[in-house]
């Protein structure tokens, strides 16, 4: 009677073939899984720094970084001649720029929407990610490094926009890589 097993060679070949062929669906049901569990980690931080009694505290520095200090900043530094007034502007305006395409581009809604007036400004109000206040706030430290004033207003705005409920945790951090990024393109 002839043996039916087939050669090692072929189960070898067969199995590498399954595992090969599986492998794609497997990456993306993970990478599916993974990034439903780093979505629901998020919001979880998040909810937990969203303590009303804190709230008002933190809407004072989340409003300073709206953008009026770092203008009043700029001319400052302008009317004194303080060297980096347009090394500062750069870093502004590529971090705001590169955080409102990125806005337009991934289009995760905010958890607490803001009601604004005007098309666009109702439309970019109404995502989060990334935060354009951490962003510019991160690239003005940047720009000004080491400044302590500058340092620590960033650090109050990234802090103050997830205790204030306008973004997820995720939305800073990644709004403070825009802001790395523009400090370094400037």
């Amino acid at each position: 009677m002839e043996d039916q097993t087939p050669p090692v060679w072929k189960s070898f070949l067969l199995d590498m073939g399954g595992a090969i062929t599986l492998l794609p669906l497997f990456a993306i049901w993970c990478s599916h899984i993974a990034g439903k569990q780093i979505q629901d980690w998020d919001s979880a931080i998040s909810d937990w720094f969203h303590r009303p009694e804190q709230r008002k505290a933190w809407i004072l520095f989340s409003r300073l970084g709206d953008g009026w200090l770092y203008a009043a900043y700029f001319f400052w530094m302008r009317e004194t001649e303080t060297p980096g007034a347009n090394r500062l502007a750069a870093a502004l305006l590529i971090a705001w720029g590169i955080g409102s395409a990125l806005k337009i581009v991934v289009r995760r809604k905010r958890q607490n929407p803001i009601r604004r007036r005007g098309k666009l400004l109702n439309k970019l109000g109404a995502w989060s990610f990334p935060s354009q206040h951490a962003a510019v706030s991160i690239a003005f430290a940047y720009a000004l490094w080491p400044n302590p004033f500058a340092c620590g207003l960033a650090l109050a705005v990234c802090c103050s926009r997830v205790l204030v409920g306008a973004h997820y945790l995720g939305d800073v951090l990644a709004g403070v890589l825009v802001g790395i990024v523009a400090g370094r393109l400037a």
